[in-house]
């Protein structure tokens, strides 16, 4: 009977009160078990009175018996001793692990509340950088719990192994659920330091190019300072200035790209009224200094085209005919930065081109004058060459604005697939960091259906991705074949 009865205590069964009370179940037992040592020594005392009235071959087997029956009893006691301090170790054990469980889920529970704290408090723009290193700080704290668990979940295994299976599933489920819930605060906390951190280094270039286009902006003030010689018809005068105010604003034209990001960046990131306003002030004097130079460069040139001869300009057209072939013959530049330096080029090319459309118009105004005071002999044909300039400058003015068109629509291309090779990435890190999570060791069954659902959801969030993936396959196809 009693053998039966401890057949039920060679698992426990439920939570740790349940086991509790199984414990003291098997003690009880076990104190009846004790209780009845007067049955043996009842036994021993008729085996003794039965042994004096049996012949030796009787004597043998009633002696036998009891030693069968008192090795018997004495093991059936030690199997009550056994598994009673089988459930004392387990319950310790249990104790132990529901004391650090409860540690643990306290230290879920603030800092959960503190990533959802920091996570407000980064929105605001002032507090970027000290919030972006504190959720660097608490990403590696959220590592340090799911460390934390995982160890947890290897010192269970000294409970687990003596629990049934659905005791077991219960028991781990638990752990299965925060486990769920750390990955899912550390996957919040990745996607808030992803776009912190993508918004932290555009600041930084913003920054930058604030700095770098305010020292130019000081430079093209120190130009703009000096007197420009108007109503001098001194070419050594003139030459020099007009090339120095034509060198300025053709850097206003090669920047000009510059200044754009400078202000693309200000929409798009989250700036502090300094920055707006600084922002605001810097474009304001660009567009003034850009305007005062082209203005200044236009008017200076109109005047020293007035002191310079018919062949001189005829001479000056040919030499720019001649760059406008060399710049737009030149093969397109294949990567990303050497599209970017190629339109930075253009736009310096572009900003000269515009300039020496004074050359041409002086150039037509003066053949029509010689036509007038008759010092051209057949004046049809110089008409002719006249009307020919002009439809030289169209054509320059067409393939000048098709190989920016396509300049720009390259760099366009580039633009896209960097954006969406960016997003995969992203998505991908995202993917294996949670595949790295699933670590797959000796577990329950239960456990193994928990990860094994986990990565079905990876799978599926995989799958999801095949169009950006595919995306991306095109657009690098497409910049292979251009």
């Amino acid at each position: 009977e009693t053998l039966f009865n401890l057949g039920n205590y060679q698992v426990a069964v439920g939570d740790s009160s349940q086991v509790s009370h199984q414990l003291d179940q098997l003690k009880a037992l076990r104190t009846d078990f004790s209780d009845s040592d007067g049955y043996m020594d009842s036994l021993k005392e008729c085996a003794d009175d039965l042994s004096k009235q049996c012949d030796p071959a009787g004597c043998s087997g009633i002696e036998q018996t009891v030693s069968d029956l008192g090795t018997r009893w004495y093991e059936v006691a030690d199997q009550l001793q056994h598994q009673v301090a089988t459930f004392e170790t387990l319950l310790a054990h249990w104790d132990k692990y529901n004391a650090d469980l409860n540690a643990l889920k306290s230290c879920i529970e603030e800092k959960d509340k503190q990533v959802n704290e920091t996570i407000i408090a980064s929105d605001e723009p002032a507090n970027t950088d000290k919030s972006l290193k504190k959720l660097k700080g608490l990403r590696s704290e959220v590592q340090d719990l799911l460390a934390s668990l995982s160890q947890l979940e290897k010192n269970s295994e000294n409970i687990t192994s003596h629990l049934d299976d659905v005791s077991a599933f219960q028991f781990t489920m638990e752990q299965s659920q925060l486990k769920q819930r750390l990955q899912a605060l550390l996957h919040n906390l990745d996607t808030v330091i992803q776009r912190h951190q993508t918004e932290h280094d555009k600041y930084n270039v913003f920054k930058s190019s604030i700095k770098d286009i305010s020292g130019f902006l000081v430079s093209a003030k120190d130009v703009l300072k000096a007197e420009d010689p108007n109503q001098s018809a001194d070419e050594e005068r003139l030459r020099p200035r007009l090339e120095q105010l034509q060198g300025l604003s053709s850097q206003f034209s090669q920047r000009s790209p510059d200044m754009d990001k400078v202000n693309d960046l200000g929409c798009k990131l989250k700036l502090t009224d300094k920055d707006s306003e600084k922002l605001q002030k810097l474009s304001k004097e660009w567009q003034q200094l850009c305007s005062d130079a082209n203005q200044r460069s236009k008017t200076l040139q109109s005047h020293a085209l007035l002191h310079q001869d018919f062949h001189s300009k005829c001479e000056q057209w040919l030499l720019f005919l001649a760059q406008v072939e060399k710049v737009l013959s030149a093969k397109l530049a294949t990567t990303y930065e050497g599209l970017q330096e190629q339109q930075r080029g253009f736009e310096t090319f572009q900003s000269n081109m515009y300039s020496q459309q004074q050359v041409l118009q002086s150039i037509i105004s003066d053949g029509q004058k010689l036509m007038q005071e008759g010092d051209i002999e057949d004046q049809r044909q110089f008409q002719q060459k006249l009307q020919l300039l002009d439809s030289q400058w169209q054509s320059v003015v067409r393939r000048a604005d098709q190989r920016k068109s396509i300049i720009s629509n390259q760099l366009s291309l580039w633009n896209n697939y960097r954006s969406l090779l960016e997003k995969l990435r992203t998505k991908l890190t995202h993917i294996e960091r949670a595949i790295e999570g699933q670590q797959l060791q000796t577990a329950h069954i239960q456990q193994l259906r928990v990860m094994f659902d986990s990565l079905k959801g990876q799978q599926e969030e995989l799958q999801s991705s095949e169009d950006l993936y595919n995306q991306v396959q095109e657009m690098g196809k497409l910049l292979q074949h251009s």
